[in-house]
C-alpha cells in the first residue's frame, strides 16, 4: 500500500520542479535575447569608437554628427532607433539600457549629465 504522505510529497516535488523548469526556460530565453543584442552592440560600439574615439557625446550630438559625416555609423544608429518616435529619445534610452556594457573589446560608459542630457563615451574595455 502507498503511504498518502509520500504521494503528496511527490506531487509537491513535481510541481516545484515544473516551476523551476519554467523559470529556467525564461532565463535561457533572456540569455538568448542578450546574446543577440550583444552581437549588434559590438558593431555599434566599434563604429562609435572609430567615429568619436573617446570623446564624450550626447545621443543627439552623435545622431546629428553621424547623419552628416559617417554613413556607416548612421546606418547602425538608424537601425537601432527605427522610425517610430523621436530618434534622440530612442537612442538615449538604448544607451541608458546598455550603460556599462562591454562587447568586442569596447565599453559603453555614461560619463556625466550636462544640461539635462547624459554624455556617453566608448572606450577600450581594458582601459
Amino acid at each position: 500500500m502507498i503511504d498518502a504522505g509520500a504521494d503528496y510529497a511527490t506531487r509537491y516535488e513535481v510541481a516545484a520542479l515544473r516551476r523551476e523548469l519554467r523559470e529556467l526556460k525564461l532565463f535561457v530565453g533572456q540569455l538568448a535575447l542578450r546574446r543577440s543584442v550583444d552581437a549588434r552592440l559590438g558593431d555599434v560600439l566599434q563604429q562609435i569608437h572609430a567615429f568619436a574615439r573617446e570623446t564624450a557625446w550626447t545621443a543627439g550630438e552623435l545622431l546629428h554628427d553621424a547623419r552628416r559625416s559617417d554613413r556607416v555609423l548612421w546606418g547602425h544608429l538608424d537601425a537601432l532607433v527605427g522610425s517610430r518616435g523621436d530618434p534622440v529619445i530612442r537612442l538615449g534610452l538604448w544607451l541608458q539600457r546598455h550603460d556599462g556594457a562591454e562587447a568586442d573589446g569596447f565599453r559603453l560608459t555614461r560619463v556625466k549629465r550636462d544640461n539635462g542630457a547624459w554624455l556617453y563615451a566608448v572606450s577600450m574595455a581594458g582601459e
